[in-house]
This record gives structure tokens, sequence and C-alpha cells, in this order.
């Protein structure tokens, strides 16, 4: 290889002195201004990768605190960078000196100074107090007496006028926002809460697409049947039913791109919210307070999100409802976060939002010139899960860069240019990297883009400069391609095994285990289709195999989806394993989604029976030292497979180990059955039947 590099060097060594370029400097100045702009394309590109990358994390403090290094490192090579919202609104930017309290606004400053509410006509001015959950998340300091402040302009002849459908608006969009920061533990008490400090707020509830309520209160107790709300649901639209105990509106929650990562089964309906409304006051007035107590209280919770810009979008949804005419947020200082009166972008940031293509400018010129680059932040597939399908833009990224260096250069190199043995060392240098990349960077790069691809997860890469008896390079693209065949070989030997077994073989736990096993404490779950064998008789064998992986696998993506493993398929039977903390309530919430699963997509009467049992086993690798199984056994497998055989289609037993230790559940009760006696046990087992509450 070295000799290869030395002929190379020498070949043009030899025609770069022989190669003489004169006044070539007129080519040089619109080379170095296209490098600039190249420099600016690509540094808003990087940006806006860094940027997506984070978005992705659902964390918004983290994309500020990239942004903000972003900023650092390029501050010194005379680069400035901007992010803009879709509405051409910079974020992200660097915080304003917080105001004097003299400068602002006389009822804001009152509330900052005092935290006591002010009212001005239709003008509502508040106070944001201090919460601990502000201060555990790491938001605010818990010294801080509060957050910020709320300024409210309400419109009273719409509040007035269209007074349910204002506060049915505000309620859902609190819903989606906490559903797309992915707080659904929160609602729950988000419910609550609201009906606590909004007393014409009766009840809310989230009911799922089967019309069994899933968050919040259950609406019978507002004369409300699950029937009326199927019924809503089938129709796609909204409706306000009357009933005796007064006003509830149903809400129809279509299924949208940002709806997908927890909704992947079913219609296009993911079920409905529900709000039971009391009667106004005075049917020719606008309650603001009412108003002013929900936005309160929904903007609290949705705080907890960590993603300042939904906190933006659900101020921005509250004054769509024509219920609200302004909102104006400020922060602690007095500073303002978030005004809902948008001000016009700049000219360049409209046409950008307009054309939504990477817009480039020149600015200035000579030493005082700048590169301007414009591009788009689509909202592709994965954004769409957080900001919603709406929009084709979800904002923009600026970035300028000062050519003054590029100038300097400019003049250096015209008169280098001139000397001819430089023209001539620069043909040679150009030339040597031409070969040199034919001869070894490229093969190189290939090796490289190689490795990435198997870092990534792609095992279809294949390196084509690659012999066994070539050169340096030639050989090691054999053996990157052989570890490619030998991972591949792995990845799809790992499919046939439990993760368990699959970790073992990777750790060296098969060498520890295979002698007694380890003793632990875990939940075994069984589960059999019943009537397959008679299925298995009545239709050929391709479909049976085709409806066999169609229901284990239903069955198999719920174990994962509770934290469990598979242990092994046999038949049609499936054997699960459970460990670690609420094992027995994950193994039992586990069962009843199998069963929902199997409905979902089964094509026949088919049905399974499923048994649960816990306590002490022995996992270990059983077998001979050429052909080893990573499993568990003892007696608590056993019970579970024999619960398994005596459970009916579409029923779940488990022990009473199990009972005891799954407690008392919001989503399931147990119901005592008559003992099982089982093989090699002197008493019956004390066994119970699982189903979900109010099934």
């Amino acid at each position: 290889m070295v000799s290869k590099i030395f002929l190379c060097a020498t070949l043009v060594s030899s025609i770069g002195f022989l190669a003489i370029s004169i006044r070539v400097g007129n080519q040089v100045e619109g080379a170095l201004q296209s490098f600039g702009e190249t420099s600016a394309v690509q540094m808003s590109s990087m940006v806006r990768s860094s940027i997506e990358q984070a978005m992705l994390s659902g964390n918004g403090i983290k994309v500020k605190n990239l942004v903000e290094d972003l900023k650092k490192s390029v501050a010194t090579s005379e680069t400035e960078i901007h992010i803009y919202d879709p509405q051409g609104i910079e974020v992200f930017a660097p915080k304003e000196a917080a105001p004097d309290l003299a400068s602002l606004e006389p009822h804001v400053a009152s509330v900052l100074a005092t935290q006591e509410r002010q009212v001005m006509g239709d003008r509502v001015v508040r106070s944001i107090p201090m919460e601990k959950r502000c201060a555990r998340d790491g938001c605010h300091a818990s010294s801080d007496r509060q957050r910020g402040v709320l300024s409210m302009q309400v419109s009273p002849e719409t509040c007035r006028d269209d007074r349910n459908d204002v506060l049915r608006e505000i309620v859902t969009s609190g819903f989606i926002h906490l559903m797309t920061a992915r707080r659904s533990e929160h609602l729950d008490q988000f419910f609550e809460d609201i009906r606590e400090s909004t007393p014409s707020i009766r009840g809310i509830a989230v009911y799922d697409a089967e019309g069994d309520p899933s968050f919040g209160l259950d609406m019978e107790e507002f004369g409300v049947k699950s029937d009326q709300v199927l019924a809503v649901m089938a129709s796609g639209n909204s409706q306000r039913l009357d009933t005796e105990s007064g006003t509830v509106e149903v809400v129809t929650l279509k299924k949208q791109a940002r709806c997908v990562e927890c909704h992947k089964y079913g219609s296009d309906i993911r079920g409905a919210l529900l709000v039971a409304l009391a009667e106004p006051k005075a049917e020719k007035a606008c309650d603001a307070r009412e108003l002013e107590t929900l936005i309160d209280t929904s903007l609290r919770h949705i705080m907890t999100s960590e993603l300042g810009r939904i906190i933006a979008q659900f101020l921005d949804s509250i004054v769509a409802t024509g219920g609200v005419e302004e909102l104006v947020l400020y922060d602690k200082e007095g500073r303002v976060y978030w005004n809902t009166t948008h001000t016009a972008p700049a000219a360049h940031i409209s046409n950008a939002l307009d054309e939504q293509q990477t817009i480039i400018d020149l600015l200035g010129e000579g030493e005082n010139q700048r590169v301007r680059v414009v591009a788009p932040l689509r909202n592709s597939a994965r954004c769409a899960q957080c900001h919603g399908d709406a929009m084709t833009l979800r904002g923009l990224v600026e970035v300028s860069t000062s050519t003054r260096t590029a100038a300097s250069n400019k003049r250096k190199a015209k008169n280098i240019i001139m000397v001819t043995t430089a023209a001539a060392a620069l043909s040679m240098l150009f030339a040597l990297i031409a070969i040199l990349h034919i001869v070894v960077v490229r093969p190189v790069r290939e090796i490289s883009e190689a490795a990435d691809a198997i870092g990534d997860g792609k095992l279809q890469v294949q390196v084509n400069h690659a012999d066994t008896k070539g050169d340096e390079i030639a050989r090691l693209g054999a053996r990157i391609n052989a570890m490619i065949q030998d991972l591949r070989t792995k990845f799809h030997l790992e499919k046939f095994v439990s993760k368990s077994t699959a970790q073992a073989a990777r750790t060296g736990g098969v060498e520890t285990t295979s002698d007694g096993g380890e003793r632990r404490e875990a939940t075994i779950l069984f589960s059999d289709i019943r009537g397959f064998t008679a299925y298995s008789e009545s239709v050929s064998a391709e479909e049976v195999v085709r409806m066999l992986n169609r229901l284990l696998k239903a069955q198999t993506d719920v174990v994962h989806e509770h934290g469990g493993d598979v242990d092994k398929f046999v038949g049609d039977e499936l054997m699960a394993i459970f460990e670690g903390p609420d094992a027995n309530v994950r193994a039992t919430s586990c069962a009843l989604g199998m069963l929902d699963a199997i409905h979902l997509v089964r094509e026949t009467d088919l049905q399974v029976g499923i048994g649960i049992a816990t306590g002490e086993v022995v996992i270990g690798a059983i077998g001979h030292e050429d052909r080893l199984d990573f499993t568990a056994i003892g007696d608590v497998v056993n019970w579970g497979a024999r619960l398994c055989s005596a459970a009916q289609g579409d029923e779940v037993i488990v022990t009473k180990a199990v009972r005891e230790a799954a407690g008392e559940s919001q989503d399931c009760e147990f119901a005592p059955m008559d003992p099982l006696a089982v093989k090699g046990k002197q008493e019956p087992l004390e066994v119970f039947a699982v189903r979900k509450k109010n099934a």
C-alpha cells in the first residue's frame, strides 16, 4: 500500500511541476463566495438536524439548552442563529433584561408586587403562584413566590352567547395538550382540579372507543349512558346532550398523527371527551370568573409538561374560541413570555414561510458582507406526533455568517496565484488528492459508511472494495463483510429465543446457570388458544400457521408492553415471565390486555384461556452442553400451566398469591372460584377469576 502512495505522489509531483497556471484570480472570488454560501447552508442544515433530534426527546428545556449551546459555539466565528415558529415569532431568543416595575402596565406591576388579583373592566390580571411540583421538575426555584402573571381580556358577548362552546373547547384543548406531552397519568387530577376550581363544570370524563370510561368520572351519574356516547362517536361529530341533571358536551376524539403513538389499533375514532356543565347563573351575563379559573387550572397542569411551546399553543387555542380576546403571560420578572396578539414577522421571514423553501441572501458589501440562509423546519411524520399534522412547517432556522474571512483570503489568493510555482504546487496538490481519493479515500469512506450503518442496525450493507488477498484496505473490507455476515446470523438466531436467553448468552450467563440455576421470585403467565386443534383440522396448513402467528404476535406485543418476557411458544401455547416490582399487577393487566388484543385480530371464534401463578422459581440453562434451553422451572410454572388448562375461553385464572400481591385495582376485579386440585400438591389451590370492572 505504501508503494502505491509513493508512486502516486511521484507521478503527481512530476505532472504538477510541469503544469503552469497563470491568471486564475478572477475565478477565486466566485469560488470563495460559493464557499461562504455553502458553509452557511451546511451550518443551517446542522442546526436543523440538531434541533429536530432534540425535539424528538419531547423535552422543551433540553431543546432550549441545545440552541443556547449552538449559539455560544458559533459566536466567535461571527455567526448568528435564530429559530422561528410557524407564525414567524422568534423562539429560544436570549432573555431581555428584567424591566422595572414602573415601566410595566400598572395592573401587571401591582400583581407582581402583591400577588393580588386585579380587575379592570373586561381585563383580569392574576398571579400564577409557585407550586411544589414546579420546583421538583427543576423549572423554578423553590424560593420563588410566584411563577408569573396571566393577563386576560374577556370577550363578553362570546362569553355570554357561546358559553358552553367556549368552556368545552378550553377543556378539550387542555386535554389534547396534556396527551400530546404524554402526561395521561395526570388527567384524573387535572379533571378533579377543574371541578374544584370551576364549579360550573360538574364533571369531565374520557371514554375509549368501546364506550367505557378511561379517565375522570362515570357520566352515568349525570344521566349519560354508554350507548349515547357510542352513538355520538359513530356520527363522527360532537354533540350536546340535554339530561335531567343538566347539559353534557360530548366531543368526538378523532385519531390524529400525534395520537398514533398511543392508539395503534382500532378505528379512526379514539374515544370521546365528555364535559358536564351546570346552567349559567345568569343567562344574559358573562361569568368571566369561570373562564379565568378554568384557564388558570389548565395552564398550571400544562406548564409541567416541560414543552414550553405547548403552553403557547394552548394560549392561542383559547383565543381561537372567541371567549377571550387576548392572553398575555409574563414571567416572574415581568418579561412577556407569550402574547396571543402577534406582531407581523420581518419581510424575509414572511417570504420564507410563504415559499417554504430555503432562501439565501447576501447582505452588505466588502468586509461587512454577510451570507444569510433561512431554511424551513418541516413537519415530518415523527414531528407530527407532538405538533399535529395541520401544518406543513414547524418553523424556520436562520443562520447568517460574515464573509470577512473569505474577503481577506481572496486578496491573498490573488497575489499567490500570480506566482507560477504556487500555481504548479496547487495543481499538484489537487491532482494528488484526486488520485488518493480513488486509491485510498473512497475505499476507506466506503468502509466507514458500512461501519456507521452497522452501528445503526442496518445489516444489509456490503463493502464492495473487499478481497482477502488484496492490499490492507481490501483485506479490511473483507473482514468487515465477514463480521456483517456473523451479525446477521446472530440477529436472526436471537429471534428464535427469549430475551432472557439472548441476554444470558451475551453475558456468559449460560456457564453460570447451567449447574443448579438461580432462584428468583417471578410471576408466570400461560395462555392457550381454545379450539385451535379443531380449527386447524378445518383449514389448510398455511392458513393455520398464518392465523397462529397473528394471534401469538398480538399476545407477544401486549407482554412486551407490560414489561414481560416471552419464554417460549409450544404450539398454540405461550409462556411469559414477569419479574421485578409490580410483576403481579403487570401480569394481570397483561392478561386482560391479551384478551382485548385477541378480539381485535382474530378472524374466527378463537379465544384464549390464561393462567397466572407467582412465587419462587429456578431460572437456568437446561439440557446438553451443546444444546441448552434457558427457562424457568418449579411448582409455580406447573401451577400456571394447570390454571391455563382449567381456564375457559376469554377467562383469566390466578392463584391466591397473585390476587393478594395485585391488591385492589381500579381496572379489574377478582372473583373467587372453586379450589383447583393440582398434581403433586396435597391441598387444592385457592384460585380467582380476573375480569375488567364494569365489563
